[in-house]
C-alpha cells in the first residue's frame, strides 16, 4: 500500500508548528501551490492524487520528490479533503526587509489564522505587499493562514518585530503616517481621509482592538461610519474595507 511509504507518511507525521519551527510549511491545494511555484517557494516534496498530476505535471517538472497516489487512497491521510488531492512541503519564506517606499498593513494582537489569512488575501488584493506583525498576531505562514489567504501570502514582504511601537517610531522618521482604524470618540471618518502613500495601515486584536500605546502614537485614528447597533465589523471585513479606501486614494 503506497499509503504506508515513508515518504508518503511524512506528510502527516509531522505536526505544523514542528515544521514551522524547522523553517518548513506544509501547504494545501493546487491553487496554493500554484502562487508558491510563481513566487519560487523552494518546494521539497510533493504528494498528489495521480489524476492531478496528469492533469499539472508540466507546472511540477521543477521539483525533485514528486510522489503520486491512487484517488482513492490520498483522503485516507487526513481523513477529509481539505487537502484538494495536493499537499507540498517547503521552506518556509524568510523575508524581514519591508519595501519602505509602500504602504504597510500592520497586524496588532490578530490571534485568528482565519482572520489573517482572510487579510493577507485582502491585502495582496489592493496591491498593499508589506506585512508588519508584532508578536502576539498569528504568523502569516501558519498552515490555516496560508490556506484562506489562497496563497496570495506568497506575494508579500513579512516582517516580525518584538517591539511594535519601536518599529512604529522609526518608520514616523522615514516619513510614514502611521493610521490606526479604531472606533474611539477621537476618531475621524473614513469617508472624509486622505491617505498618504507612506502609510502604516494598523489593525487591531479581534476581542480589544489596537493596543493603547500604539494609539496614542499614531498620527490619525480613522474608522468605518456604520449602523450603531451594530457598532463592528469583523476584524477582516474592516480591514477588507480600509485598504479598498487606501488603494482608491493611491492607485
Amino acid at each position: 500500500d503506497k499509503i504506508n511509504d515513508p515518504n508518503i507518511s511524512t506528510f502527516i507525521s509531522f505536526k505544523s508548528s514542528q515544521l514551522f519551527n524547522e523553517n518548513l510549511i506544509l501547504i494545501e491545494g493546487h491553487k496554493v501551490i500554484s502562487k508558491a511555484i510563481s513566487c519560487n517557494v523552494n518546494i521539497l516534496k510533493l504528494l498528489t492524487s495521480e489524476s492531478l498530476y496528469e492533469q499539472y505535471k508540466s507546472s511540477f517538472s521543477k521539483i525533485n520528490q514528486v510522489y503520486c497516489l491512487p484517488d482513492s487512497q490520498i483522503n485516507k491521510l487526513v481523513g477529509q479533503s481539505y487537502h484538494g488531492g495536493i499537499m507540498a512541503i517547503c521552506e518556509r519564506p524568510i523575508i524581514n526587509t519591508l519595501n519602505e517606499n509602500q504602504a504597510i498593513l500592520v497586524l496588532n494582537g490578530l490571534t485568528s489564522p482565519e482572520n489573517v489569512g482572510s487579510i493577507i488575501r485582502s491585502a495582496a488584493g489592493f496591491n498593499v505587499l508589506n506585512i508588519l506583525i508584532d508578536s502576539k498576531s498569528c504568523h502569516p505562514h501558519v498552515k490555516r493562514a496560508i490556506r484562506v489567504s489562497m496563497g496570495n501570502v506568497f506575494f508579500c514582504n513579512i516582517e516580525k518585530t518584538n517591539d511594535l511601537k519601536v518599529r512604529l517610531t522609526e518608520l514616523q522618521s522615514k516619513g510614514y503616517e502611521v493610521i490606526s482604524f479604531a472606533n474611539a470618540d477621537q476618531s475621524k471618518s473614513l469617508r472624509k481621509f486622505e491617505f498618504k502613500k507612506k502609510s502604516c495601515l494598523i489593525v487591531g486584536s479581534e476581542g480589544h482592538g489596537i493596543e493603547e500605546s500604539i494609539l496614542k502614537i499614531s498620527d490619525h485614528i480613522i474608522k468605518i461610519e456604520m449602523n450603531d447597533e451594530v457598532q463592528h465589523f469583523n476584524a477582516a471585513s474592516a480591514t477588507a474595507i480600509f485598504l479598498y479606501a487606501y488603494f482608491n486614494h493611491n492607485s
